[in-house]
């Protein structure tokens, strides 16, 4: 049958704090409270602010944000590697096709299409 937890103090303790199980399903019904988050293999933490962290991809449908997202480098649109939205310096935003750079808006506003100097004064710079 298993083991059932139903309340009683002290009903399973381990020395060190922990409980591992492995190689089971657990069913829980009800609110499960982990103080300090939770972990998933190696690869999903979920902690006790709320906070997600994962090695992994995170695959969503119809989902939304709200508040601020951050992305360490870049964006890859799943169908295709080689397109991107990158981030790849302070206060500059780039979008990449066939895996160059396309376009570029630096912190200066200025706008480049084509090459990675885009013009001083807000112009907009297009080779090609």
């Amino acid at each position: 049958m298993g083991i059932r937890i139903d309340g009683n103090n002290d009903l399973i303790n381990a020395a060190d704090g922990s409980l591992t199980v492995e190689g089971l399903s657990i069913n829980v019904t009800g609110i499960v409270t982990a103080s300090e988050g939770y972990k998933v293999g190696s690869a999903y933490t979920v902690f006790s602010n709320g906070n997600v962290a994962t090695s992994g991809i995170i695959t969503a449908t119809g989902g939304t944000f709200t508040g601020d997202v951050n992305i360490a480098d870049k964006i890859i649109h799943s169908g295709d590697t080689n397109t991107t939205i990158r981030f790849p310096a302070a206060d500059t935003i780039t979008a990449e096709t066939a895996g160059s750079e396309r376009i570029r808006v630096d912190d200066n506003g200025r706008i480049g299409i084509g090459t990675l100097s885009p013009y001083a004064n807000g112009l907009l710079h297009c080779d090609g």
